[in-house]
């Protein structure tokens, strides 16, 4: 019998850089030397020009209380980054602050009193409105991961801080609490679940965006000696495990990132890197993969983000780095506006549309349409609404007025309502009139 022989690599490297991006993240499934090469920045160069996909990062800054953002795609050393071409956000309504991002989908919230949650697709200029959680409460942290694809379905969770966030919690003095909220698009809704105690003096850190491995979303705490927070999505619990090794006096040389799918951990030791990378999600194996050593950068320069297996970003001044530390070469992109960016968000996009991302809230057309047919209503139909809105305002109730106009699209029903109103306010008046003849 004729022994089972495999294809060459350079064979898997082109066919898999001519498939769809879903097909590429089905593919790293198969093996772990399909895996590691998908996730090569050679692979990613070439899959981004043979397929239009795109690779990048979005730069985001805070300036005089206002938030920028930039996207820079993230290339290899043959390609020129000034050339990359851009995307920004300004096909929303108005302008948004990035919160989350997971596989091409952003979370934004606009920079109002009160806030508007936007879920958009940046490569096909697709967003939708979604409803607001608890605003009330000042955000903690918010967090995507997208579930599916084609058809699209994700999940935000949303940490919170309660009136009250300290509390006694089972055999520790004290706890800080965060209220979680949870938005699944197939239900379109929010929904609250148990509050998360975390230990004492512990805080999720507030610039560094969540990382999306093994059904869960992960941060790193301020309190490097309690470790790793993990919220998992589909069971909607969270835990607290310790890292690999003894973190850093320095807490921006702790960080949890992915690496081929999987959760890693970062920590920079002067001009030297120790990447960790967990085997083993459900009894906590991690294992050593690498030192990665750093030459010839900026001592300013600080690990921000791995992109790929060969390639990190680092933060620098008014620039950001890509450095691949497999030959120790390296691209600047310069900002012209960001002096050090604050939150780094990856974006792996394709331009396929979704079609799921409809737009504005469907409750504000509905408005838009009954504004359209109020001009055919009759004389009568309007003199009794005025009349039902001048006694609403009377007793500073606009929400009511609202609810009747939203109900005179049933004829009549609202005839009913405003003829009872109409009798009650005309027993009233008469009434007024007696006392004050009296």
């Amino acid at each position: 019998m004729a022994s089972s022989q495999t294809l060459p690599s350079d064979l898997y490297f082109e066919i898999l850089t001519r498939a769809s991006f879903d097909t590429v993240g089905r593919c790293r499934l198969v093996s772990k030397q399909w895996n590691h090469l998908t996730y090569d920045s050679s692979f990613i160069n070439q899959l981004s020009q043979r397929t239009k996909t795109t690779h990048g990062v979005f730069i985001q800054s805070s300036i005089s209380s206002n938030y920028i953002s930039t996207f820079v795609q993230a290339v290899g050393n043959n390609v020129d980054v000034s050339n990359s071409e851009q995307l920004s956000l300004s096909f929303l309504p108005q302008p948004v602050k990035i919160e989350a991002a997971h596989q091409g989908i952003l979370v934004c919230v606009s920079q109002k009193r009160v806030p508007q949650y936007y879920v958009c697709k940046p490569t096909t200029r697709e967003w939708e409105q979604i409803h607001n959680p608890k605003t009330r409460y000042m955000t903690v942290k918010i967090a995507l991961m997208v579930l599916r694809s084609n058809p699209l379905r994700y999940k935000i969770v949303r940490f919170s801080e309660p009136k009250s966030p300290y509390s006694n919690y089972k055999s520790q003095e004290h706890c800080y609490n965060l209220r979680c909220e949870v938005y699944d698009s197939k239900a379109r809704a929010w929904k609250q679940l148990n509050n998360v105690a975390l230990p004492k003096d512990a805080y999720i850190l507030r610039f560094q965006p969540a990382v999306s491995a093994c059904g869960a979303l992960h941060w790193l705490l301020s309190d490097n000696r309690v470790g790793i927070f993990a919220f998992h999505v589909d069971e909607e619990n969270w835990e607290i495990f310790a890292p690999p090794c003894l973190p850093v006096d320095n807490v921006n040389g702790n960080q949890v990132v992915e690496y081929q799918g999987r959760l890693a951990w970062i920590c920079e030791v002067e001009d030297s890197i120790e990447l960790w990378v967990m085997e083993d999600y459900k009894n906590k194996v991690w294992s050593k993969r690498q030192i990665i050593r750093i030459k010839g950068l900026d001592r300013l320069a600080s690990f921000a983000t791995l992109c790929n297996n060969d390639v990190a970003l680092m933060r620098g001044f008014f620039k950001i780095i890509f450095y691949k530390f497999g030959d120790y070469s390296s691209k600047i992109a310069n900002l012209e506006e960001i002096s050090r960016p604050d939150e780094i968000f990856m974006l792996q996009s394709d331009s396929e549309p979704t079609r799921i991302l409809k737009g504005p809230l469907k409750s504000w057309v509905i408005i838009r349409w009954f504004r359209s047919i109020k001009k055919k209503w009759s004389p009568i139909t309007k003199y009794r609404l005025r009349t039902v809105g001048k006694f609403c305002s009377t007793y500073g109730t606009y929400a009511i007025e609202f609810v009747f106009l939203f109900l005179a699209l049933r004829t009549q029903l609202i005839q009913r309502l405003t003829h009872y109103l109409y009798g009650i306010t005309h027993v009233l008046q008469t009434g007024l009139e007696w006392l004050a003849g009296a």
